[in-house]
């Protein structure tokens, strides 16, 4: 069964002279545009904040003030000093490195483990980060740090001065 509704026709044709009300599509296209630049406005924002945020870093030191540590925004050490000495810091740096390293192999494995060699999501960390275990067998080389992903921030990269 079809209802007309006698109103129908004069709300498709307010005027009654043959125009189709189109304001729906215009209120559609505002509010589309509306929409657009509000998002150009919070893409800006995100921009200026990423930028700002590669500015910014922490520093701190033991209660004695023999150890010194400038950190970047994500909390990755950038420079230790202990009792002044840089080399001695730098030699932590490298070992915090190799423990990065090593975490970000043994979490490859463990995603090949739980969803199995043939996963694309388990093949992509292993290619980012390698495999302890064919490190551990001698079939790959340890690959430096910034294959770990959250250390790509290209301030951890930067050499000692």
């Amino acid at each position: 069964m079809v209802t007309c509704r006698p109103d129908a026709a004069s709300q498709s044709d307010p005027d009654g002279d043959g125009t189709p009300d189109l304001s729906a599509f215009d209120e559609a296209a505002a509010n589309v545009r509306r929409s657009a630049l509000k998002a150009q406005r919070l893409a800006e924002k995100a921009a200026t904040f990423l930028e700002l945020r590669e500015t910014v870093r922490g520093q701190g030191e033991d209660a004695s003030g023999r150890v010194n540590v400038t950190v970047d925004a994500s909390g990755c050490p950038l420079r230790v000093l202990i009792d002044g000495d840089e080399a001695v810091g730098r030699l932590v740096i490298d070992a915090w490195k190799a423990a990065q390293s090593s975490a970000g192999a043994q979490v490859a494995d463990a995603a090949v483990d739980a969803y199995g060699e043939s996963d694309p999501g388990a093949q992509a960390l292993v290619a980012r980060y390698g495999s302890a275990r064919e490190q551990d067998a001698g079939e790959r080389e340890s690959r430096p740090i910034d294959r770990f992903g959250i250390l790509r921030n290209p301030a951890i990269r930067r050499e000692w001065h």
